[in-house]
């Protein structure tokens, strides 16, 4: 199920493990793209709009890498949030999709975000 260089990933700060995209975790050899960045954008996204780290019931490293590497799971809102605004929690669910290809590019995003209510 893991390979070597998948299994390094094991080493790095649970604060990092957070933030990688699925392809980074397993060691996809063209995860070194803009996409990855998005992905983690995304997460920086969970983190503004619910004030909490995603993942926040994970006890360790190996079990986000399961998830999200493996697993295909998504971070999803906590319920009972303040009303959030439908566009932005969209644009986050868009940054966290598992496939690559489905991510939005960064020019996309600003386009999104100028086109949020002030």
């Amino acid at each position: 199920m893991f390979s070597k260089s998948s299994l390094t990933v094991l080493s790095v700060p649970f604060f990092y493990t957070l933030r990688m995209a699925p392809e980074l975790i397993r060691s996809d050899p063209h995860s070194r793209r803009p996409a990855a960045d998005i992905y983690s954008y995304g997460v920086v996204l969970y983190e503004l709009i619910s004030g909490q780290r995603p993942w926040g019931g994970a006890k360790s490293p190996a079990e986000v890498i399961a998830a999200v590497g493996w697993g295909g799971k998504c971070v999803k809102l906590p319920a009972g949030l303040p009303a959030v605004c439908p566009l932005l929690a969209g644009l986050m669910g868009q940054c966290l999709a598992p496939m690559p290809a489905d991510r939005p590019t960064a020019r996309e995003i600003v386009n999104a975000l100028e086109g949020l209510p002030s």
